[in-house]
């Protein structure tokens, strides 16, 4: 069996400030003007660890097949506490976890000419769902990568995800106008953010993830090689009829030695393995050795 690592992300980004149409809101009792700005983003990114197995080896065919299951992913806009976000021992609840953070600021000029500006804060989550696993294999040559997907636009369906889900909120609050302002707001700010967070998890978080090995619903898992593993074992003896092989009766010689195991063509290097000899029968027995096809020993 194998894992892959869990990764968490956090990306503060400050965007070119933008000014959706909000005229919508002039609708309103007592709105002349509105104008709305948006200028920054959290974006958390979270893969969990991925799992897999070695399903088969077939040594004649050098061939190997893994079943890699990728760790499911998961995305959150808004603000999340440095230091339970850093603890990796502990899963991300967005219940409890997940609190707003500002986006943008919004002005509204009433029908006196008085300006009130608010923060305009949100939050969201998507949750990808468990990954099925994906059978891959392995025909050389080696080193020989593959990747285990869940399913094909894994991360922009977790973006439209989260967008879809923003929840928002005016700080200070507007008092009674807020819900309509809020219900106002919330499809031209998603509408506005949708192609922000495509871009940012697409061109930024996801590949960020892929330098280890993962992503958004997928785990790279590579095969190196296939080495044979065999045990080497033989005997010190005492060689009395000199035919350089054990006879019957020919037994240990009563003293103490070692086998050192060392690659063909090479006595004076290092030895790699270093067992010692039986005493008592002159038996020796190095534990498995794995050789590699163009290693002799």
């Amino acid at each position: 069996q194998f894992h892959s690592a869990a990764m968490r992300y956090q990306l503060e980004v400050e965007l070119a400030p933008s000014s959706p149409d909000v005229s919508a809101l002039t609708a309103m009792p007592g709105i002349a003007d509105a104008q709305l700005t948006l200028s920054r983003l959290t974006l958390y990114g979270e893969v969990a660890r991925g799992s897999g197995v070695i399903a088969s080896v077939d040594a004649l065919a050098r061939s190997v097949t893994v079943q890699a299951t990728p760790g499911v992913g998961a995305l959150y806009l808004g603000r999340i506490d440095e230091a339970l976000f850093n603890d990796g021992g502990r899963a991300i609840d967005p219940a409890t976890d997940l609190d707003y953070a500002p986006i943008g600021e919004l002005t509204i000029t009433d029908a006196t000419g008085q300006r009130t500006t608010t923060a305009i804060e949100a939050r969201g989550h998507a949750q990808g769902q468990a990954n099925q696993s994906s059978l891959l294999v392995f025909n050389g040559p080696f080193p020989q990568t593959q990747t285990a997907r869940a399913n094909a636009g894994v991360a922009s369906s977790l973006s439209a995800e989260l967008v879809n889900s923003l929840e928002l909120r005016t700080n200070p609050s507007l008092g009674a106008a807020d819900p309509q302002v809020q219900d106002t707001l919330a499809p031209v700010l998603r509408d506005s953010l949708a192609p922000v967070v495509g871009t940012l998890v697409a061109q930024a978080l996801d590949p960020a993830l892929q330098m280890f090995g993962i992503g958004l619903g997928e785990m790279d898992v590579t095969v190196d090689g296939l080495y044979s593993a065999c045990a080497l074992s033989g005997f010190v003896y005492h060689d009395a009829d000199h035919d350089g092989r054990r006879a019957v009766g020919e037994g240990a010689t009563g003293h103490v030695h070692y086998a050192k195991l060392r690659r063909t063509g090479d006595a004076s290097g290092p030895a790699l393995q270093v067992v010692a000899v039986n005493a008592a029968d002159g038996a020796y027995r190095f534990p498995s050795w794995i050789a590699a096809p163009d290693l002799n020993t």
